[in-house]
């Protein structure tokens, strides 16, 4: 397994080689293996924890790839396009936040209606020490469900 073509697979959302690398993996390791995707801000870092927690408790024979989310956000068809290509594929897929497990939770029981609040708006600001960032716009929400 050639982790670099992995990686490479994973900046270009190559669905096929994606895919073909996690069934090697998952044969490679009867069944304990994969890839793990893990959905994180490109500003920020998977901390040497985390990766333990994922290999421990999720995937013990894992390969970890990550697919990093711009900081300024993306549009709700630019997510619905990248959830359309990770579906297309067996990996593992682990959010690098806290609401995720929630919306798991509560989506899994079937007896919630479960919505998430989406802003496909950013600003942009200056800080008073010159560094821009982006803000989620204060209109344009939307609350999507399933």
């Amino acid at each position: 397994m050639d982790k670099q073509k992995v990686l490479e697979a994973v900046q270009s959302m190559d669905v096929d080689a994606l895919e073909s690398a996690h069934v090697e993996l998952q044969e490679a390791t009867a069944g304990n293996g994969g890839i793990v995707l893990v959905i994180i801000n490109e500003q920020h870092t998977l901390m040497d924890d985390q990766q333990r927690a994922i290999l421990n408790d999720f995937c013990p024979d894992g390969m970890i790839a990550t697919v990093k989310i711009p900081a300024d956000g993306l549009s709700r068809q630019e997510i619905k396009t990248i959830s359309e290509q990770l579906a297309k594929t067996r990996c593992h897929v682990v959010f690098a936040s806290p609401i995720p497990y929630m919306i798991l939770l509560l989506a899994s029981k079937g007896k919630n209606l479960v919505g998430v609040l989406h802003n496909d708006h950013r600003e942009k600001k200056e800080l008073p020490n010159g560094k821009v960032i982006s803000t989620v716009a204060p209109k344009g929400w939307k609350c999507l469900t399933h």
